[in-house]
């Protein structure tokens, strides 16, 4: 048992925020991988050409479509030059390394298909203050200027039948890009073509950097991937998944940073309700052996790492087994980690067997872009609620958990039928930092999921099943 509560000063606090800064700045210079002698190697450049045969530095290719129009066989090596942005999408390949070489930054992987600080191609619209920009049809989830010093807010238009048009996360009179209404705001029409931004000049002379984050994965596949390695790659501006695949098995990633992913739209609901993309990595489905460690993460609309389905035929197994997140850190995203698999039934084998979640450092949930959310109140660092019914050998272990805008851990199984102790986890010496009057959480498995804890009772409630966990708590 042993759980701890204390209080911590401002300065205490600095030094936990310093120490996740340490931790980034050791992932962004982690060393290029180790390739066996004799491997089969692929290279990408910003100075190479797709008519090249990609197998040496000098013969690189250029393009990520090149990439993907390419057969690349099991157990290859697929290499990036540092330093050089790569723009697009790729297709992933059973058995290949991502990884980079060179000198320098990570490679850059950015769904923007291209900076739009363009003052000639933003055109101002017939109502003041409002300016528009080709971009195509796939639907943009954020724009991000000046590599992250702003960013713009997107409106989505709710279409509830029998209701006034609104924008969805502030239930303000909404119904096209004419009712935009201040600064860096924005509004996607995806039939014309365009997304309107209002803005006090030309965006493309008041930025240097406008990045659209478009609404497609990154890396997907076109069938079920199995042992896919991403290593050193620095994954931006994205409106879907930066990593999304389905039913894979042996996906690793490992010392990549990802930042300004989600937003887009995703579909609309029966009632007329818009849903949003995106997570950092994800696999939907059944999986096995799933690793994410050394990665750092920011700006993240949804999760940065998660593992999720909707088990909607109750005929349907779905096991997720051997899955850890480890010596990661997250900064700002809505969930850091979300486990997700709705439907699980009880006579049937399906569920999370073997799930860590270890000596991560998570800072501040539900923070930043994510903050325009409209159900910003269910940001948390960890969380598998009512969607997520029975996972076995849970082990949460050695994380420190820092601030939120709702709760630092949100653990609650529900559903009849289920033993006690079916989705808890082991919750081992981890550090949680909050603030007073704020709320710890929930972790819990019951019926109605409204045991929710605050400050000093916090160590009563964790009981004997959570073991030297320090809660700290800021009172300047």
């Amino acid at each position: 048992m042993n759980n701890k509560f204390e209080y911590i000063t401002s300065k205490q606090l600095c030094d936990i925020r310093q120490q996740a800064e340490d931790r980034i700045s050791q992932i962004r210079n982690t060393p290029n991988m180790t390739i066996p002698e004799g491997a089969t190697v692929y290279y990408l450049s910003p100075s190479g050409d797709d008519q090249n045969d990609g197998r040496s530095p000098n013969t690189a290719w250029r393009t990520l479509n090149k990439l993907s129009s390419e057969v690349i066989e099991n157990d290859s090596y697929v290499c990036f030059e540092r330093g050089g942005v790569y723009r697009g999408v790729a297709v992933v390949r059973d058995g290949v390394t991502y990884t980079a070489y060179g000198e320098g930054e990570k490679p850059k992987l950015y769904a923007s298909p291209e900076n739009g600080a363009d003052p000639q191609k933003w055109i101002k619209s017939d109502v003041e203050n409002i300016w528009y920009y080709e971009t195509g049809n796939l639907d943009i989830g954020v724009m991000v200027f000046n590599d992250g010093e702003q960013w713009a807010i997107k409106a989505l238009i709710r279409k509830c039948e029998g209701e006034e048009l609104v924008e969805h996360a502030t239930n303000v009179p909404f119904s096209s890009w004419r009712d935009l209404n201040y600064d860096l705001q924005f509004y996607h029409d995806c039939e014309d073509k365009k997304v309107y931004l209002y803005s006090v000049q030309n965006p493309g002379e008041r930025f240097h950097s406008i990045e659209f984050a478009i609404g497609w994965h990154m890396f997907s596949q076109a069938s079920s991937p199995k042992n896919v390695t991403f290593d050193n790659l620095c994954f931006k501006y994205c409106g879907s998944h930066a990593i999304g695949l389905c039913e894979a098995t042996g996906l690793t990633v490992k010392n990549c940073e990802f930042a300004w992913v989600g937003g887009s739209l995703q579909f609309y609901l029966e009632d007329g309700v818009p849903v949003r993309f995106g997570n950092a990595v994800e696999i939907w489905g059944p999986s096995s052996d799933f690793t994410v460690e050394n990665c750092c993460f920011d700006q993240i609309y949804d999760a940065a790492m998660t593992s999720q389905f909707n088990i909607s035929d109750p005929n349907y197994e779905c096991i997720i087994k051997n899955v850890k997140f480890s010596r990661n850190v997250v900064q700002r995203a809505n969930y850091s980690v979300e486990l997700f698999l709705h439907g699980c039934k009880v006579d049937t084998p399906s569920g999370m067997y073997g799930v860590e979640v270890s000596d991560n450092l998570f800072l501040d949930a539900g923070v930043g872009y994510c903050w325009q959310r409209p159900d910003r109140v269910s940001a948390s660092h960890i969380k598998n609620s009512e969607f997520c019914r029975k996972i076995k050998d849970y082990v949460i272990k050695n994380n420190v958990m820092c601030g939120s805008v709702n709760m630092l851990i949100w653990i609650h199984g529900v559903e009849s039928g289920f033993a006690d102790d079916d989705s808890l986890p082991i919750l081992e010496n981890n550090t949680f930092v909050g603030k007073i009057g704020c709320e710890f959480g929930l972790v819990e498995q019951s019926e109605n999921g409204q045991r929710r804890i605050y400050d000093e009772k916090i160590v009563d409630y964790l009981g004997e099943r959570y073991n030297n966990n320090t809660l700290l708590f800021l009172l300047d």
